[in-house]
């Protein structure tokens, strides 16, 4: 032992929630997309009923700081003496100065009342509130935590030429990690006992071989970190952005990640070639401090959009006259209409199309497939081997997997994803998804294909057989008395009742677990033993709760109105809306 040394440390809690960081924790803890949670934070900051009273739970949801005010620090400094472990475990909440300009206008995100306990207020909102509104006032109360203090041992050993390193890590007070540790907890444990000098003989020598690798594609939430990084958009932006990549279809989301799209490279290099000063990543930034010298005085506003606004009209009128010449070019194609005339490139608001020269009704649309820029140039696009295999697709992939009366399945992508559908549909309207495992082999383009047939029956009949053994052995809905199906969820396959969406009973096909989510929000829980009780009384006990049901509802009414036939016409109004909600669910799936 060359070198031992023995240091005091700390560690301060994680920061109040901003935008940016409740976007990225919401989609790797919950799930989210980051418009799914800024729908969600806008209902707890318009303010839901509590106690009969309507209460906004959290503060505004739009902010790019990270600052906390007094009254709210004394708030959560009464919770964490007087109900959880006392005066010592109260911290010193420090923020950090950020090295851009923020919009402080509003305080970082946090529970308008820390009173309101997630668990206490659970019956008032629904699953996806709960879930957002605990992870909130969770990190908020942690926020307010004493700080972490330990020792770390740093230890460096000789060994002829070469110097070993290592640190050892002993808690001296648990502060904010006595209610929450996160990803980046210190590994801790007892110190050995070694003092400088001392010889030991090495046991065991552990080589690995590292391999560099490639960046890892954006998800949502680092793809939101990165734009904070960089500095583009601001806190009410962000959702907007991911939403638009989406919905204009530059990118495809492949196991959660991004994957831009043909369209995505497309536009990418359009802009990049005719609007250089706009695509540069640090525009908006750049821009946020000329607006800033604005507010100081130092530069006239009519002056800075003149800038702007000159160098932009001259790129509009140059890309304008490139794109006349482009429309008025005749752009040939090796794709054949059906007078067998080639047909000609176009390019409309959804993208590029060939279309026919003699019928105007004979169109094909290029969407997702890439179309080299010097083909276009020359004034000849070979194309045709890629529309063929777009058409295929779209027409259904031929698999071996066939239905009761062998009529071969056919794999198709509709806006849900990948699914199979008899060749015979339009008689025997079967069609079912595909399992994960192969949607996830065929988007990686690893599915066995012979003489253009996937080969998948063997997988499928062996999911097929599991899935059939968990439901036989899960039984019938512990509350409604119907069977139960497989879904696939963020955490993989969980039961849940075919009598979605009036019951919404979910199982855990590890644990058992059975939550049923009721219309107001409420979750009921029960364990596995719990569930067996329930089974036999869940018919009749539905019956005559949903009589007795009925019978205070008309009660109620006839009492409020006195005429009982306005009561009848409201009941029958709600089953016929009931039903034709039910066909429209079972339509769209």
């Amino acid at each position: 032992m060359d070198k031992i040394e023995i240091k005091k440390k700390s560690q301060r809690p994680p920061l109040v929630f901003k935008t940016s960081t409740l976007q990225q924790l919401a989609s790797s803890y919950l799930g989210f997309g980051a418009k799914k949670t800024m729908s969600v934070a806008q209902q707890l900051y318009e303010g839901l009923v509590i106690d009969g009273e309507n209460k906004g739970l959290i503060t505004y949801m739009r902010t790019d700081s990270t600052r906390v005010s007094v009254d709210a620090m004394n708030m959560a400094k009464d919770y964490i003496t007087k109900k959880i472990f006392g005066k010592q475990y109260v911290g010193n909440y420090v923020v950090k100065k950020s090295k851009g300009n923020i919009q402080d206008a509003h305080e970082g995100m946090r529970p308008s009342y820390i009173e309101l306990e997630p668990d206490k207020i659970k019956n008032n909102l629904t699953n996806d509130q709960y879930k957002l509104y605990k992870l909130i006032w969770d990190r908020f109360l942690v926020s307010q935590f004493a700080a972490m203090k330990y020792e770390q041992m740093k230890i460096e050993a000789v060994n002829g030429d070469y110097r070993f390193r290592g640190t050892i890590n002993k808690v001296l007070f648990d502060g904010y990690y006595k209610i929450f540790k996160d990803e980046d907890e210190i590994k801790t444990e007892d110190f050995p006992e070694m003092k400088e000098g001392d010889v030991y003989p090495i046991e065991q020598l552990n080589i690995q071989e590292g391999i560099t690798k490639a960046p890892a594609r954006f998800s949502e939430a680092t793809l939101v970190k990165k734009l904070e990084a960089e500095g583009i958009g601001r806190p009410s932006t962000y959702a907007s952005i991911v939403e638009t990549l989406k919905a204009r279809e530059y990118v495809e989301i492949i196991e959660k990640r991004f994957y831009p799209t043909n369209l995505g490279y497309e536009v990418k290099d359009e802009l990049e070639k005719h609007f250089k000063d706009i695509m540069n990543v640090k525009f908006t930034a750049n821009m946020e401090e000329k607006l800033d010298e604005v507010e100081e005085g130092s530069i006239e506003w009519i002056q800075l959009l003149r800038e702007f606004y000159d160098a932009l009209e001259k790129n509009i009128e140059v890309y304008e006259k490139e794109i006349e010449e482009i429309q008025n070019r005749r752009i040939v194609s090796d794709v054949m209409d059906s007078s067998g005339n080639p047909m000609v490139l176009k390019t409309g608001i959804f993208g590029k199309y060939l279309i026919s020269e003699t019928n105007a009704n004979e169109k094909i649309t290029l969407k997702g497939i890439q179309v080299d820029p010097k083909q276009i140039e020359e004034g000849k696009i070979t194309v045709k081997k890629e529309v063929e295999e777009t058409q295929k697709k779209k027409k259904g992939i031929p698999t071996d997997f066939f239905t009761e009366d062998n009529k071969r399945y056919l794999l198709k992508t509709g806006r849900y994803g990948e699914y199979l559908e008899s060749e015979d549909y339009e008689n025997d309207e079967k069609r079912m998804a595909l399992p994960l495992p192969l949607k996830q082999k065929y988007k990686k383009d690893t599915l066995i294909e012979i003489d253009g047939v996937l080969q998948i029956k063997n997988e499928l009949e062996k999911i097929l057989e599991e899935d059939k053994k968990i439901i036989e052995e899960a039984g019938v809905c512990e509350f409604c008395g119907r069977p139960y199906e497989i879904k696939n969820g963020r955490f993989g396959k969980f039961l849940a009742c075919t009598g979605y969406p009036e019951c919404k009973t979910i199982k855990n096909i590890k644990t058992g677990k059975v939550t049923r989510t009721v219309d107001d929000g409420e979750d009921e829980s029960s364990k596995k033993g719990k569930a067996t009780k329930k089974t036999t009384k869940s018919t009749k006990s539905a019956k005559s709760k949903a009589k007795t049901t009925t019978t205070k509802k008309a009660t109620t009414k006839a009492k409020k109105t006195t005429k009982s036939k306005t009561t009848s016409t409201k009941t029958k109004t709600t089953k016929t809306t009931r039903k034709k909600k039910d066909s429209s669910d079972s339509d769209s799936e």
